[in-house]
């Protein structure tokens, strides 16, 4: 998954290949797991300050969701 804010993704490309081939996977994975942190953490705080239920409700939306349905991105993606 690529970063959703540019300069980072051109930030990682260019650490990818600065890297020895095989560090290369391991990094380009830890990226990708960091880059979908980042989206669901900004998709997460439209809820910082609504109540438990309604964070969990979100929770559970995104882990009931079926592969064809898409979530939809927090405004400024």
């Amino acid at each position: 998954m690529r970063h959703p804010i540019e300069k980072y993704n051109e930030e990682q490309s260019r650490t990818l290949a600065s890297l020895p081939e095989e560090e290369r996977e391991f990094w380009a994975r830890m990226f990708r797991l960091g880059n979908a942190t980042y989206c669901y953490q900004a998709q997460f705080k439209q809820f910082s300050g609504e109540t438990q239920e309604t964070a969990l409700e979100w929770l559970e939306h995104l882990l009931t969701d079926t592969p064809d349905q898409k979530i939809e991105r927090p405004p400024n993606y």
